[in-house]
């Protein structure tokens, strides 16, 4: 690996409670999410930052959002965040760590640079209401083209909360997608930059899609695991997993995604 490979960590879907003993599908989140953020300091691979792909709370309120900055704010490296469909901005304001440091252009997008890449990270809204899409407007199109256009001498690194792709998977694919996800799909794939993958959370499971040379990835929630199979017609979930991140590097050549679990990092230490 040469000067230009960076090492990331995508972590999503903690979904912090607004208490230390707040539950979800039977996990207590909290104490799921210190695990992983133990774990991620344990971890003796080299790494540059850390990115959270949306869905860090349950709920935005007030002592929510408290117990997610105790947590993330007790890490020594940098951590990046973007909204999910259960946070608001002003969630990532509150806990953004103070070794992050970026560029931002509009309350939609944000963006930092290494070397040749731009990392660029999406807050895009839910619809709402129960509905677990994500919504991608003309006007975020208009700036996420502008805004790729204006630094096309860069190669793009995307981050999201939704999944802008069909999954194989008929309730996530009918219930958990990125809205007007076409016009998204045009300005990645039609853009005169090169755009290198796309990284995203909301369905609690890892995946990895070469779709037309672009690597569209998502990490597993430390708590909670969505089943993703062409036979799930509705919301299946498994609690009973180890709690685990996905370890990202990039190449001038490659994007590698290895999902790394609490079992690995045991195993490296004895």
């Amino acid at each position: 690996m040469n000067k230009n490979t960076i090492r990331f960590i995508h972590i999503s879907d903690t979904h912090i409670g607004e208490s230390i003993n707040f539950t979800l599908y039977g996990k207590n989140t909290f104490n799921c999410t210190r695990k992983l953020l133990e774990l991620i300091s344990a971890f003796n691979s080299p790494f540059d930052f850390v990115v959270h792909t949306g869905d860090i709370v349950n709920n935005p309120q007030n002592n929510t959002v408290s117990l997610a900055r105790k947590l993330f704010r007790t890490v020594n490296y940098p951590v990046y965040f973007i909204t999910g469909n259960h946070d608001n901005s002003d969630v990532i304001k509150e806990i953004q760590t103070d070794t992050s440091h970026c560029s931002q252009s509009s309350d939609l997008l944000y963006s930092f640079s290494v070397n040749q890449y731009q990392f660029l990270f999406l807050n895009l809204k839910g619809a709402g209401d129960g509905d677990n899409h994500g919504i991608f407007s003309k006007e975020d199109g208009d700036i996420l083209c502008n805004h790729i256009l204006d630094k096309a001498n860069f190669e793009f690194i995307v981050f999201l909360h939704f999944p802008p792709l069909q999954l194989d998977c008929p309730w996530v694919d009918n219930e958990m997608t990125l809205l007007n996800n076409k016009r998204f799909l045009e300005i990645i794939h039609c853009s005169p930059a090169k755009i290198r993958a796309v990284f995203y959370g909301h369905i609690h499971n890892q995946t990895c899609i070469n779709h037309n040379g672009v690597i569209y990835s998502s990490a597993p929630s430390p708590f909670c695991q969505f089943r993703i199979f062409a036979s799930d017609n509705e919301v299946r979930f498994n609690p009973d997993i180890p709690v685990s991140f996905n370890y990202i590097t990039v190449t001038e050549s490659d994007i590698i995604v290895k999902t790394v679990s609490e079992t690995d990092i045991c195993i490296r230490q004895k």
